[in-house]
């Protein structure tokens, strides 16, 4: 297997209990609220480029914004500091295989040479250091698994929160009404093929949801319908034991990008253009974005 290839293993215990440690360790409530100071500091600085884009009167491209700050994010809470652009290490790492393994070892190493530190946050990072230096810990965590669980984690969290938030902030735009009202408030299968539910036609069925292709997101307002996999009208992250460990990370990412951006500014289309000109063609992919950048006026109102 080629260097940077890692390997993440088969159903069974050592996958229940790598889970298990991500889910417990890694991505708890209590790890998530560790984390509050980055996601803020992050924010601050977005927040501030939208003032003084809405102060120049200038378009922005929001597509390309949402995608840097939620991988500012994400970056500083799985490594502890931004790693994107500056050094060119994105493309490079996307680049070949070898670069991650490069990168992932840099990044290992800093973090056992600092990891005296007491005053800075414990990233991830440090969390699996930890757990691979103890004796007591019911995980067996070794580099090579620490190693595959941050490439998940990037992986995992760099294009559905800021595709969460572009599409949200494009059906916004394109539906003034709904945006103002935020402001204001049996088949037989043959054996060993595997099976993928189709999740995104569960959640538009005509006989649970009415005019389920309209954007209408007052609907879920007062409904006792959770979307953590316990109702089966709308699983946007899985259920039971394939559920997305990483659900609570996305929701507070996802709601803190939109609240802040729909509080502090009103939005529009540049060149005069209606909200119903929007073009909403998707692009095909694993988290399927939009096809064209959004790009839109802010009007700072706060």
């Amino acid at each position: 297997m080629a260097k940077g290839t890692y390997p993440m293993p088969n159903m069974g215990l050592t996958w229940r209990t790598i889970r298990k440690m991500c889910t417990l360790e890694l991505l708890s409530n209590h790890k998530i609220n560790s984390f509050k100071s980055m996601r803020k500091e992050e924010l601050d600085l977005f927040i501030k480029f939208i003032q003084e884009a809405a102060r120049d009167r200038v378009t922005v491209d929001l597509s390309a914004k949402v995608s840097s700050l939620n991988a500012d994010m994400t970056c500083r809470m799985v490594f502890g500091r931004k790693y994107m652009n500056k050094e060119g290490l994105t493309k490079r790492m996307k680049a070949v295989s070898k670069m991650f393994d490069d990168f992932f070892e840099k990044i290992i190493d800093e973090h056992i040479q600092s990891k005296d530190d007491q005053e800075r946050t414990k990233d991830f990072v440090d969390v699996m250091l930890g757990i691979m230096g103890s004796q007591e810990s019911e995980y067996q965590v070794e580099r090579s698994n620490i190693k595959a669980i941050i490439l998940d984690m990037v992986a995992g969290a760099m294009d559905t929160s800021a595709t969460a938030i572009e599409w949200t902030l494009s059906e916004l735009i394109r539906h003034p009404r709904p945006l103002r009202t935020a402001m204001l408030m049996a088949s037989t299968y043959p054996e060993n093929h595997t099976v993928i539910i189709n999740v995104w036609a569960i959640g538009r069925d005509p006989s649970v949801w009415t005019n389920p292709d309209k954007f209408i997101p007052e609907r879920f307002v007062g409904s006792n319908i959770d979307l953590r996999g316990r109702d089966f009208q709308l699983l946007p992250f899985g259920s039971g034991r394939r559920g997305c460990p990483g659900m609570q990370l996305g929701l507070t990412v996802v709601l803190l990008v939109v609240a802040q951006l729909v509080h502090c500014f009103d939005w529009g289309l540049p060149n005069n253009m209606l909200p119903t000109d929007l073009d909403m063609t998707e692009e095909f992919g694993l988290t399927v974005p939009r096809a064209k950048h959004l790009l839109a006026t802010p009007t700072y109102r706060l």
